[in-house]
């Protein structure tokens, strides 16, 4: 995660460099139960452990957050807690439904 985090820092479309990352994080977390777990705060808190480190998968997202509404391709109004919930919510969906819900994901956040 924190290789491709890297990969798409320097993506020429941060929109789309943003929404690959929200799909993967989705997709690990699907095949990740602790990823889960620590995503969702499960007695875990994945922030704290991570926090200046290069692991740090949400503070990656959130860089990757600022860099897409930067470029008007997410809405302002939009912070990391946000992401994190939509990301939650994507994880405790039915597995046939996930794709569909970050599809959803996708256009609530978008500005177009």
């Amino acid at each position: 995660m924190i290789d491709l985090a890297h990969t798409l820092a320097d993506a020429d479309d941060p929109g789309e460099a943003f929404f690959t990352y929200f799909a993967e994080l989705v997709a690990e977390g699907t095949a990740n139960k602790g990823l889960a777990e620590a995503l969702a705060g499960a007695g875990y808190d994945l922030d704290a452990a991570s926090a200046g480190t290069e692991y740090n998968v949400m503070g990656h997202m959130n860089e990757l957050l600022i860099r897409a509404q930067q470029a008007d391709a997410i809405r302002a109004d939009v912070d990391i807690d946000d992401i994190k919930a939509l990301i939650t919510g994507c994880l405790a969906s039915k597995p046939d439904a996930r794709d569909r819900m970050i599809s959803i994901a996708r256009a609530g956040l978008g500005t177009s």
